[in-house]
């Protein structure tokens, strides 16, 4: 007589259900195919795209942090002006007639 292990694997179905969503958004893959993957598949990926998308937010944070240039890159010094407070215009008194 065989005997068969079967894993059982709690899942809340809202989070799955929002995963696969995002997944089929951004990665353009069909629904079809993400329930052929295998379960330690399906977790993986998920773990790739946690990785992918926590670069992508510090690499938006540095970027914001220079001025959303591009790392490396530093804006040239602008030459300071003097100030023109020091000239003013002449006051003209007119004859009241």
């Amino acid at each position: 007589m065989e005997s068969a292990i079967y894993l059982t694997f709690v899942v809340n179905l809202e989070s799955s259900v929002k995963n696969d969503l995002y997944i089929c958004r951004d990665y353009h893959i069909q629904p079809s195919e993400l329930r052929r993957l295998r379960y330690y598949e399906y977790e993986t990926m998920l773990e790739c795209i946690q990785e992918i998308n926590k670069k992508a937010e510090e690499d938006e944070k540095k970027r914001e942090k220079n001025n959303g240039l591009p790392e490396g890159y530093s804006m040239p010094k602008m030459p300071s002006f003097p100030s023109m407070s020091g000239t003013s215009m002449p006051t003209i008194s007119i004859p009241s007639l």
